[in-house]
């Protein structure tokens, strides 16, 4: 069993060099339970996502990543935060 606030954080600690001064936004419910995943398995999923987000957007745009849980299901997301300032009017994009 593993807190996914911890597994974001080791991802996050890895890649702090190749994330220079990108910003990264980690929006994590503090009642978040446990989860039986393979710790090991996940914190690498985590790393592989973070790094295609710096490689493949401008290096203005900020990072989110998000947890949830519902109904006996969670989710992690790593995405790019579009069209919020100071960012222009078209956002951010993949491959910018």
């Amino acid at each position: 069993w593993h807190s996914l606030e911890e597994l974001v954080g080791s991802a996050l600690a890895r890649l702090e060099p190749g994330l220079k001064s990108r910003a990264v936004r980690v929006t994590i419910p503090a009642d978040l339970p446990l989860v039986p995943v393979d710790g090991v398995l996940v914190e690498q999923a985590l790393v592989n996502l973070l790094e295609n987000a710096v490689k493949y957007t401008a290096p203005d745009c900020p990072i989110e990543v998000t947890a949830r849980a519902g109904d006996g299901v969670g989710g992690v997301g790593v995405r790019e935060v579009r069209g919020e300032p100071p960012h222009t009017s078209n956002g951010c994009a993949m491959g910018a």
